[in-house]
């Protein structure tokens, strides 16, 4: 933990819990590791490269990709993720 590899850390203390489930130093390791990452930060959707590929072949929102103003709404996100809470605030 003190190399901040707590990912790492985490799957070290579940294998020796697996080993040995009784093992109260484990445990405690286990919970403390996983308390100093804190809350866990959301990626931005909007990032990922196969996002397009995906709306345009989901039927939810396939008609959707023929809508100029979506299309720059999505690409807004894209490069700007902070919009987010104003188009949500703004738009819905």
């Amino acid at each position: 933990m003190f190399l901040k590899r707590h990912e790492d850390a985490i799957d070290t203390f579940k294998t020796g819990l697996a080993v040995d489930p009784a093992n109260k130093q484990l445990k405690e390791s286990l919970e403390e590791c996983m308390a100093s990452q804190g809350p866990k930060q959301f990626g931005n959707p909007f990032t990922d490269p196969s996002m397009i590929f995906k709306l345009r072949n989901d039927p939810r929102t396939a008609k959707w990709m023929d809508d100029p103003e979506y299309l720059k709404l999505i690409h807004d996100m894209q490069s700007d993720p902070k919009n987010l809470g104003f188009v949500v605030l703004n738009r819905v």
